[in-house]
């Protein structure tokens, strides 16, 4: 006993949560070099701190973690976000043995597999075009330009428009089942006018929570048609390749064992191999694997790609200033679930606490106005002169965020 304590090194960290109760969270060095299996994304009630860690053991009023580096830690269990109580609830224990202090009755429902959402806010946002003949006349102008959509995580609700008398028709398509593209028909636009589409919107947000069971999900069986696209090449994601190929080759999944750490692998490999050079121009996935560097974009293509080669569909996630990944898992009956991971700072596998407007999703588009296949869907303008100036029409996308909750 006393060589054990004599191996045992004690933190305490207090983390104030938002019922305002101090939760004394105690971290011990364990004297096995080896990480438990298992680790998953734990978070405070606040949503405030999280870590990554594996369940030893459930305790009357605390759980015993183990990190990935061998520390373990003591955490009061009613300092724990709602999806983590339910998972300490309903965990069966490493060997399949209920957790300690629980009874050998009935048995728990199991733990729901996929995301969940919480810690709301709202955002409101305007969205459009502003398109000006500064010397010269146009006419038969067509603007078009993308709006966000829904998701689990994301509520639209368009609350107001500003539409120039110009404008005489408005259609709008859903691309690749991740963006909505205005479509918006200007027939003239005289020298010195300005005609202007704006979409005021608010914008609910919500966290994504770290599924309660990922041990349970499983690579998915039957790719549904319309997540195919998920695992084709797209622009900056060579999936092709032969050297992204062989990159992916290390990380080739294993039905015969549990897929969300086999995903995780990858993600910690391009965390750890990539280095954040700040904003850059794209150069993608094979760049990145070659030069070892780039930004968010990099970061999330090289995952995305490597994701795709070994079968998991994963996609580019776009909010203001930044891209991250999704990947695709599904449960024991085939229901899908797409999870996201944060490209750049903090490690964020599975779960994300962001409130930013997911603008869009994918990274294989076709617009009807470009030949190739789009990685973004930007916005465009096409229209005729109606005279012989040699003048250009000119766009201007209209960007507003607010930077606070609306009530």
């Amino acid at each position: 006993m006393t060589s054990m304590l004599s191996r045992i090194a004690t933190l305490r960290v207090w983390l104030i949560l938002a019922a305002g109760v101090g939760a004394e969270w105690t971290v011990a060095r364990a004297g096995a070099d080896q990480p438990a299996p298992g680790l998953r994304q734990w978070h405070s009630r606040n949503g405030k701190h999280s870590v990554n860690a594996a369940l030893i053991e459930v305790r009357d009023q605390t759980v015993l973690l183990q990190r990935a580096d061998g520390k373990q830690i003591e955490v009061d269990r009613g300092s724990l976000s709602d999806p983590d109580r339910t998972f300490v609830r309903q965990w069966p224990g490493p060997v399949g043995e209920a957790p300690a202090g629980t009874s050998r009755g009935a048995p728990a429902d199991p733990p729901a597999p996929g995301p969940t959402y919480g810690n709301d806010s709202r955002v409101r946002v305007k969205l459009g075009v502003e398109i000006s003949a500064p010397t010269a006349s146009f006419r038969q102008l067509v603007v078009t330009f993308p709006l966000p959509l829904d998701w689990p995580e994301q509520s639209v609700e368009v609350v107001d428009q500003e539409l120039s008398p110009r404008v005489t028709k408005i259609r709008n398509n859903v691309l690749a089942d991740g963006v909505m593209q205005m479509v918006i028909h200007i027939p003239r636009l005289a020298a010195g006018e300005t005609a202007r589409v704006v979409y005021v919107m608010d914008v609910d947000r919500r966290w994504i929570y770290a599924p309660a069971a990922p041990h349970t999900l499983v690579a998915p069986r039957h790719v549904p048609r319309h997540f195919r696209r998920y695992l084709e090449p797209s622009p900056g994601i060579e999936t092709d390749h032969p050297q992204i190929q062989e990159a992916a080759r290390k990380f080739a999944i294993d039905s015969e064992r549990p897929v969300w750490p086999q995903v995780e692998a990858i993600y910690r490999w391009v965390r750890q191999h990539i280095r954040h050079e700040g904003t850059v121009p794209l150069h993608g996935a094979l760049t990145a694997l070659r030069q070892q560097q780039g930004d968010c974009e990099e970061y999330t293509s090289l995952f995305v790609a490597l994701c795709r080669v070994n079968g998991i569909p994963a996609r580019s996630v776009w909010i203001p200033g930044h891209t991250y990944p999704e990947f695709y898992l599904e449960d024991q009956q085939g229901q899908g679930y797409w999870f996201p991971c944060e490209s750049l700072g903090e490690y964020a596998f599975g779960h994300l606490h962001r409130h930013q407007v997911v603008l869009q999703k994918g990274d294989r588009f076709k617009m009807s106005q470009k030949k190739e296949l789009q990685r973004y869907v930007s916005e465009t303008l096409t229209g005729l002169p109606a005279d012989n100036s040699g003048d250009q029409p000119v766009l201007r996308p209209v960007r507003e965020f607010s930077d606070r909750d609306q009530p």
